[in-house]
């Protein structure tokens, strides 16, 4: 960029004296789309470094956005880790430390203790609709429903990138996903991963568990995750219990709470005994086991294509836990729903609606 931006100098230099030849006139204007081109990659890098939305042109280099990166890299930095009561502070050991605390989170899968009859729980629906051949336009829908600039993946891509080129790569992309609808998924494991940074939940952060793990995904990986949750979502309203707000189009997790403390009124009011229990599920998202999702979807009514989309999403999924910007060895999924995919609440409320459903039975 350096290099470019003197060259140009020259030729202007030149111009001003006489009149440049034309593979002189040639050359500037190159090295001038070329210059543009490094100063726009420069203005992205530094806008995700420093995550400010407002980043106009040439605010890159400014003094105040690079404080902004250096306050992210100290305020997000891990400098030490407690593991069984010794602090470490030796990166390779730390890197090892969240290694081993994720792979036992996201890539052991657990025994089942029990099992469910689902039947007697939920009546199944026809979705066969959710198998339909994908279009263009739908993906270019689930494109335009991402995020612009934020959450780059492994790849450093964003959902504004793959806008301003969707005129290039939108074939490809209609190929890719041929190749999903018809269930040919063995490569896609070289797109589904994802880098976890874990950022503090507290400014005392000093062990694993007191980190907030944030998935970044490959740009591919998320749109495919996108498009099954925009075909999902007109669907959940109808299959769901209408105790469950989170994560479903046309509810409000505001009336849960409204519910609740209209409920704690009554009750004070009649002044007979009552217990109010609050139920918390510890790792819900990632404890959930797959076998038992790929249940409750069958049994809900949904169709072989569906579920196997699901399956090539849950099994080529795999994860490298980001140490202070240097990623460590992958961890491929066998339990669990990662937070940051699309899909991945509409899953879990579908999987958890069952507990919903047990609980009215008592």
């Amino acid at each position: 960029m350096a290099i470019s931006r003197q060259l140009i100098s020259r030729f202007d230099k030149a111009q001003e004296d006489r009149q440049l030849t034309p593979h002189e006139d040639w050359l500037r204007k190159q090295l001038k789309i070329a210059y543009l081109g490094f100063a726009s990659m420069e203005r992205t890098f530094a806008r995700q470094r420093a995550r400010i939305a407002s980043l106009k042109d040439g605010d890159a280099s400014t003094a105040f956005y690079h404080q902004q990166c250096s306050y992210r890299r100290q305020k997000n930095g891990i400098f030490g880790l407690t593991v069984n009561g010794q602090m470490i502070t030796d990166h390779e050991r730390m890197a090892e430390a969240a290694f081993a605390h994720y792979d036992a989170l996201l890539g052991t899968a657990v025994d089942r203790e029990c099992t469910l009859d689902l039947s007697e729980l939920i009546t199944p629906t026809d979705l066969i609709d959710l198998d339909a051949p994908f279009s263009a336009d739908e993906i270019w829908e689930a494109i335009k429903r991402l995020p612009a600039r934020k959450a780059p993946g492994p790849h450093g891509f964003t959902a504004e990138f793959l806008r301003a080129c969707w005129s290039i790569v939108r074939q490809d992309f209609v190929d890719a996903f041929q190749q999903l609808y018809e269930m040919r998924g063995r490569g896609f494991c070289n797109l589904n991963q994802a880098l976890i940074t874990m950022l503090p939940k507290r400014a005392d952060a000093s062990t694993t568990n007191d980190y907030r793990p944030i998935s970044l995904f490959h740009l591919v990986a998320k749109i495919f995750p996108k498009v099954l949750s925009l075909r999902l979502t007109p669907k959940l309203d109808g299959l769901i219990y209408r105790s469950q707000n989170a994560f479903i189009a046309g509810r409000c997790l505001h009336n849960n709470f409204i519910l609740v403390k209209q409920s704690a009124r009554l009750l004070h009011q009649l002044g007979d005994p009552r217990v109010l229990l609050k139920l918390d599920l510890t790792r819900a998202f990632d404890s959930l086991a797959w076998p038992f999702l790929l249940e409750t979807l069958r049994q809900y009514g949904f169709g072989n294509r569906f579920m196997e989309w699901i399956s090539i999403l849950l099994s080529s999924a795999s994860t490298r836990v980001l140490m202070n910007g240097e990623p460590g060895p992958p961890i491929w999924h066998r339990k669990g729903l990662r937070q940051g995919d699309p899909v991945s609440p509409q899953l879990f409320v579908l999987a958890v609606d069952t507990l919903a459903r047990l609980i009215k039975r008592v």
